[in-house]
């Protein structure tokens, strides 16, 4: 699910001009979880790490993308966020028995993009808080709040935004 530019709340060149964030993750550098590398696409430009988080986000087995979300965000929030009631589900989907529904598989790629960005830098600890934390770019609205109640990629595609500005826009 590839994001037209023109969805997007802060230009494209402003965001991949900025300068990369070191991994503050206390995972090392390297390691896979779900066949997914983490804490190594921290390394180069800002615009590389980026590219490579979208492509995972679009081209990864949806397995690995609920897999990735229920080890860092924990299977009842993954599931809040795709909009689930039935938390049973992602550990399903995550172990490949099952395939999601279309609106759920597209908020689960846009956490996986969110979630990737936060834990890459701060870790999953961080990353869980600022899912259910208020947040001045979607109105005051908790990311996962916005995931779960968004209809269209639109919707989803700020709290995309929202992350990497979080983590590109750290002291």
């Amino acid at each position: 699910m590839r994001m037209d530019k023109s969805m997007q709340s802060e230009p494209r060149s402003s965001l991949a001009t900025r300068p990369a964030v070191q991994a503050k993750s206390a995972e090392p550098a390297g390691r896979t979880v779900n066949g997914q590398a983490v804490g190594a696409v921290t390394a180069g430009s800002g615009a590389d790490r980026t590219s490579l988080i979208e492509r995972q986000a679009v081209t990864s087995d949806i397995a690995k993308v609920a897999g990735y979300l229920q080890e860092h965000l924990g299977q009842k929030v993954t599931a809040y966020l795709s909009g689930v009631k039935d938390a049973k589900l992602v550990g399903q989907w995550a172990a490949g028995k099952v395939q999601p529904r279309p609106m759920p598989s597209f908020r689960l790629r846009s956490a996986y993009q969110a979630a990737r960005y936060l834990v890459d830098a701060y870790g999953s600890k961080t990353a869980q808080a600022w899912f259910f934390g208020r947040n001045s770019q979607l109105d005051g609205r908790a990311p996962a709040f916005a995931l779960r109640e968004g209809k269209d990629p639109e919707d989803w595609s700020f709290v995309v935004t929202a992350a990497k500005a979080f983590v590109e826009t750290a002291p």
